[in-house]
């Protein structure tokens, strides 16, 4: 057996862990509650 993990792996690990002083997650909507509407991915990579 192998000790890499998947990509879908990472992903569900860094969920469970949550946010901590070396992960935040961004929202990849913006606008009013009333009015969400997807950001572009180029606005979200600026932001990191």
């Amino acid at each position: 057996m192998t000790d890499i993990l998947s990509l879908q792996e990472r992903v569900q690990n860094s969920i469970k862990l949550g946010e901590s002083h070396f992960r935040e997650f961004k929202t990849a909507y913006e606008g009013k509650p009333e009015n969400k509407r997807p950001r572009l991915v180029t606005h979200i990579c600026r932001e990191c």
